[in-house]
């Protein structure tokens, strides 16, 4: 699940690779052909209602694009998904079309989807797509803005436009809740959140973490947190740089439980740094779960649950 959130040069260099790749595929006029061939008629038509109109067949391609789906009770809609939406546990019975960076084309077409929702990062060649009987909609999750408009865009295409301005609304409810309580609790701590790494031997000496204009960082103002890492996006520190920023806390956020063997387990590597003030105050935590990478509508529970930890200022939502 980290692909979502990966550093910028890996995420650069996969996507330059993907970008070749998908480039010759689709240029090549063997398999453009093929895939042409494959259309024996249109995709089916969907149908307009008052508040858009409403697909019926509907391809996600992101993780949080299903999630916005499902969250929106359009999960009977769908008809595939990436490899990687594994949430509601419904998602993992839908036909899988490959991988975010690569998705099986040839797959998405043989289920004749009259509806594609993917994110403008991953999919490239747009307007071949298109010519391949593709509808695609774009849409953005970089920031909480891109999610809360996701969810309203997804809701009028659908034809769900009074359950999304709900659901949108109750988020931004949850959102002045948290803002309230952890702006009564005064000071906002610096914060490191590391969000993948090693663990165990050299855990430390290359950490993954959420630096400035990222979407996590975004998350931690939102808990009433001040970010450590003035680095921008997801940049990679060192045992010495982290010493460097010392951190008042210091978050691992993961993809599995973070259950108590897995704070011991995160939490032994930062004791081999025992100078730093979340260190010796006893401020290492673990966030954990597959919701905490996802930057899709769950994300106000992940800044219910960062607000806890750094002001037990949240509602403790369990997923």
């Amino acid at each position: 699940m980290t692909e979502d959130f990966d550093n910028d040069r890996r995420r650069t260099g996969l996507m330059l690779v993907t970008a070749v790749m998908l480039g010759a595929f689709l240029f090549s006029t063997v398999g453009y052909r093929l895939l042409r061939d494959k259309m024996k008629k249109p995709a089916p038509s969907a149908d307009a209602t008052a508040d858009g109109v409403a697909f019926t067949r509907i391809v996600s391609l992101a993780p949080s694009t299903t999630e916005t789906l499902y969250a929106l009770g359009l999960g009977d809609r769908i008809v595939g998904v990436t490899d990687f939406c594994n949430y509601p546990p419904e998602a993992r019975d839908k036909t899988r079309v490959g991988a975010l960076l690569r998705p099986g084309y040839e797959r998405i077409i043989e289920l004749k989807p009259d509806l594609v929702l993917a994110l403008p990062e991953y999919v490239k060649g747009k307007d071949d797509l298109l010519r391949l009987g593709l509808n695609i909609e774009m849409v953005n999750n970089k920031s909480v803005a891109d999610v809360l408009d996701c969810i309203s865009s997804v809701g009028q295409l659908c034809g769900v436009a009074e359950s999304a301005k709900l659901l949108r609304a109750q988020t931004v409810n949850r959102l002045s809740t948290i803002r309230q309580k952890s702006a009564a609790a005064g000071r906002r701590p610096r914060v490191l959140a590391a969000i993948g790494r090693t663990v165990g031997q050299r855990g430390l000496a290359e950490v993954y973490v959420c630096g400035a204009g990222s979407f996590h960082d975004e998350l931690i103002g939102l808990a009433g947190g001040a970010n450590a890492v003035e680095f921008d996006d997801y940049p990679m520190l060192s045992a010495e740089g982290i010493m460097r920023i010392d951190p008042d806390v210091i978050i691992d956020l993961i993809p599995e439980p973070g259950d108590d063997a897995a704070v011991e387990t995160y939490g032994a590597d930062w004791k081999a740094l025992p100078s730093l003030s979340a260190v010796r105050n006893n401020r290492v935590h673990v966030l954990g779960g597959e919701h905490v990478l996802i930057p899709g509508p769950r994300f106000v529970q992940v800044v219910e649950e960062l607000a806890e930890l750094l002001h037990g200022a949240g509602e403790g939502t369990d997923e």
